[in-house]
């Protein structure tokens, strides 16, 4: 490591080896700060998990870190990615036959094939949402009925993470979903998973922060303890440093990628630009207070929405708490990323915004059964 440090140092661009990654998963030694979430479902041997989190928020990555973890105690361990090739349920029991290795069956075939094997598979899924919508509703019950009478017998078990479709089944009384699996809501990570992602790869790279604990703590404070914000943060810090020639983080270095906009257009695409209209509406309304109540934000969408149902409103409301987008304390909410308000009205027309949604959203008439808007 130190010789490897010292080449570093004398010859190579940081960027070109940099370990900060802002798509797919980090690498599973890159996984800091996830230890709790690690310890429960592995001291688990025989129960379900489903892992909710915003996007970006780290739940491929713990994946795979949970992969890695199972297979060094020999245990079977597989990790399927559902947005890569999956359309629907042959494709998804392709993928299960596969790595078991049992011949392709159709799904009232499974059961029969993986009891004559005998053994026990922990299968990982990631981005099970993408079943629902590509696969429908109705099959992807069928997928989980069977998948839970296989856990039941101590064949399979089964981790999935999620987002939204993935927690809404789980609520619903009559989804084979229904207490199938523990639940783990992914968030920000503790100030020393954040301070170990902060600083343990840039040592690797010979790189130190100019004040210590100081400077780290000022980049934790800009990031609010988000992993892909920090790595982030960090990846744009490398290119810094490489035009400065540099090899030291200074709080000027974390101040100029915080004010970039590429840093906001990030920001606004990690928390911002998946949301329905309505949770952007809500959003964009408070903007200027760091805590609301349900009542102030019902009153502000009344006045420019005057046909939302409460019901609307508290879906949007939990789903903008389960992303953490939002974080509620009682009778009231606020940002999760403290410093959202400030990125998103120094990167968009926030007024304008606000006209465009309010009009978009007295277009969308329908109810669905969840309470959700459809276009008419």
């Amino acid at each position: 490591k130190e010789s490897f440090r010292k080449l570093v140092k004398n010859s190579i661009d940081l960027h070109l080896i940099s370990p900060y990654q802002l798509s797919g998963p980090v690498h599973p030694d890159l996984c800091y700060g996830r230890d709790k979430e690690i310890a429960e479902i592995i001291s688990k041997d025989n129960v379900n998990f489903a892992i909710y989190g915003n996007r970006r928020v780290g739940k491929t990555s713990l994946l795979t870190k949970l992969e890695s973890t199972l297979k060094n105690k020999n245990k079977d361990a597989f990790h399927i990615e559902c947005d890569s090739g999956v359309y629907s349920e042959d494709d998804l029991l392709e993928l299960i036959c596969t790595s078991i290795g049992i011949e392709n069956c159709k799904l009232s075939e499974l059961a029969k094939k993986v009891r004559v094997k005998e053994s026990k598979y922990t299968i990982l899924i990631d981005e099970i949402d993408k079943l629902f919508e590509v696969a429908g509703r109705d099959a992807t019950n069928r997928i989980l009925e069977v998948f839970r009478a296989l856990s039941n017998e101590g064949y399979l078990t089964f981790i999935v993470a999620g987002y939204t479709s993935l927690h809404k089944a789980s609520m619903e009384k009559d989804s084979p979903v229904f207490n199938f699996f523990n639940p783990i809501k992914l968030g920000f990570l503790s100030e020393e998973g954040a301070k170990k992602l902060a600083i343990v790869p840039m040592s690797y790279l010979g790189v130190n922060y100019e004040k210590g604990d100081s400077t780290v703590k000022q980049l934790l404070y800009f990031s609010s303890r988000h992993p892909n914000l920090i790595q982030k943060m960090c990846h744009d810090i490398i290119r810094l440093l490489d035009r400065d020639k540099s090899r030291v983080i200074t709080e000027n270095h974390i101040k100029e990628v915080y004010l970039s906009s590429s840093f906001s257009e990030y920001v606004e695409g990690t928390f911002f630009k998946d949301l329905q209209p309505l949770e952007k509406l809500i959003v964009v309304q408070n903007l200027l207070t760091e805590s609301f109540s349900e009542s102030t934000i019902y009153r502000k969408l009344r006045q420019s929405c005057p046909k939302l149902t409460l019901n609307q409103v508290d879906n949007a409301l939990q789903n903008l708490v389960l992303t953490y987008v939002l974080e509620r304390d009682g009778k009231n909410y606020s940002y999760s990323y403290k410093l959202f308000p400030n990125v998103l009205k120094k990167n968009r027309d926030t007024y304008f915004l606000e006209i465009y949604l309010v009009e978009e959203i007295n277009e969308l008439v329908h109810v669905s059964r969840d309470g959700s808007l459809t276009h008419s």
